[in-house]
């Protein structure tokens, strides 16, 4: 009883064969097919039509028109909404016209296209119009919700653009396209055949309800909208389907050609301080005379310091000491108000003190992701192995404990293609067992490159032999 009780479709069709019921003891009541025509007259009107070319052609012409109106505002509002979101100026607009296009009733919208276009493409254009702002506003909500810290992280790693979209801004964007989908696809066919019931073009759905109702057929207007009805759920449901098919689609990360290794040096940030370090090419990290505040609050004044290529140092400063900031200003994502600050060209690898981890897929598309071609999955797999057991390795890293994630988060930044590497905090939730296993891997896997440290342990430093630097 319980198992049957649990059937969710067994129950729905039980419910929906009730209602039925119930509607043909109320048509034989009322005994008048003009008033309410039962479900036995409604099918069979149904069966007489579905057989004739006229039929198909009316529902081919309708499905045709209506889908044209709304593939041609789910592109113009994505693209109008990815636009929107990266230029605010633009969202403002664009805000006025999409309130109006909702505001004004269909009836008029109808109206007014009837007296430009005709009946013929009424219900493209209307569907179009209904379509639009509901659309605008998801993609526009869905880019604008894209989690921050992983747009931070993709700049850091020099991400390919197509994994940005994959693996950032697609899970992002996915929700609040498919909630629009469901709500626009309803609307669609609504205010699509709602134009069609009054411009009645020739062979359409709506011609067929409006001459239902001149001819008093309600059996006939009853078995038209049940086709509306299987046409909107058959087209939601496909359209979702092949939405989310398209969403994971070619799901591999796409990988760059290795970096030459000795491009030259940048400098970053400003014109206007003494001749110093300003025009020497070095190998290093250099920062010169910088300032950086947060308000009134003053966290570098005159402050100069040099990273020589290849060293290992260790940040130290009590909590708020500035750590972070630094390195945000070395890594491009905060600048200085006054200063130099001079990098690799070749971009930098972070572990930050968050993990910045996809969290929907695994840990070898985590870490593959920044990677570049010379670097084969099997390799990145065996790497991963050595640090993580590997029965864990096919689950999404969303399913990890925090220290395993912080794991393949020092993972990625050691195997991509970066130049030089800075870790904030790096060992918060691991064990001193796991921290020891990390730092073995770490030494591994530096080759050489330039490590930037932050901690508040001095025997991490040790472990790793870097050179101490206390920020005051």
């Amino acid at each position: 009883m319980k198992k049957w009780a649990g059937n969710k479709k067994i129950r729905m069709v039980l419910i929906v064969i009730f209602w039925l019921v119930c509607w043909q003891f109320l048509a034989l009541y009322l005994n008048s097919s003009i008033l309410l025509a039962g479900p036995l007259e409604v099918f069979a009107d149904l069966q007489n039509n579905i057989v004739t070319i006229h039929f198909w052609k009316t529902v081919c012409n309708s499905f045709l028109h209506i889908l044209s109106g709304f593939f041609a505002a789910f592109v113009v509002a994505s693209f109008l909404g990815i636009v929107a979101a990266k230029y605010s100026f633009l969202e403002e607009f664009f805000a006025p016209l999409m309130q109006f296009i909702k505001a004004v009733p269909v009836a008029s919208f109808v109206v007014l296209l009837l007296i430009w276009a005709g009946s013929e493409k009424l219900s493209v254009f209307v569907t179009f119009l209904m379509v639009l702002p509901i659309m605008f506003q998801n993609v526009l909500g869905g880019i604008k919700n894209t989690d921050k810290e992983l747009l931070e992280m993709a700049k850091v790693f020099g991400m390919p653009f197509a994994n940005k979209i994959r693996y950032i801004y697609i899970p992002s964007l996915m929700p609040f396209l498919l909630s629009g989908c469901k709500a626009a696809l309803g609307m669609s066919w609504k205010a699509g055949v709602a134009a069609e019931v009054i411009g009645t073009p020739d062979f359409s759905i709506g011609e067929r309800i409006y001459m239902s109702k001149i001819y008093l057929n309600t059996a006939g207007l009853f078995s038209w909208t049940f086709v509306v009805i299987v046409l909107s759920i058959l087209f939601e449901k496909a359209f979702l389907f092949l939405l989310k098919k398209a969403a994971v689609a070619g799901k591999r990360p796409v990988r760059l050609k290795r970096r030459n290794c000795d491009e030259d040096r940048k400098w970053r940030k400003d014109e206007n301080i003494e001749k110093g370090l300003q025009g020497k090419e070095t190998q290093d990290i250099c920062i010169e005379k910088i300032y950086k505040n947060y308000g009134e609050q003053q966290v570098y004044s005159d402050f100069t310091i040099q990273f020589l290529e290849g060293g290992i140092y260790c940040l130290m400063a009590r909590s708020g000491g500035g750590k972070t900031t630094l390195f945000r200003m070395l890594l491009g994502l905060e600048e200085c108000q006054k200063g130099r600050i001079q990098v690799p060209k070749r971009h930098g690898a972070a572990v930050f003190q968050e993990d910045r981890l996809c969290l929907e897929e695994d840990a070898l598309t985590n870490v593959s992701m920044v990677c570049n071609k010379e670097i084969p999955d099997e390799t990145i797999q065996n790497i991963l192995a050595e640090v993580l057991p590997k029965e864990e390795l096919e689950k999404k890293v969303g399913e990890f404990s925090g220290g395993m994630k912080r794991r393949v988060a020092i993972v990625r930044a050691f195997l991509s293609d970066a130049g030089w590497l800075i870790m904030d905090e790096p060992f918060t939730g691991l064990d001193e067992k796991t921290k020891e296993r990390m730092i073995r891997f770490i030494l591994k896997y530096r080759k050489g490159r330039t490590l930037l440290l932050a901690t508040h342990q001095e025997s991490d430093a040790e472990a790793l032999g870097a050179k101490q630097i206390i920020l005051r």
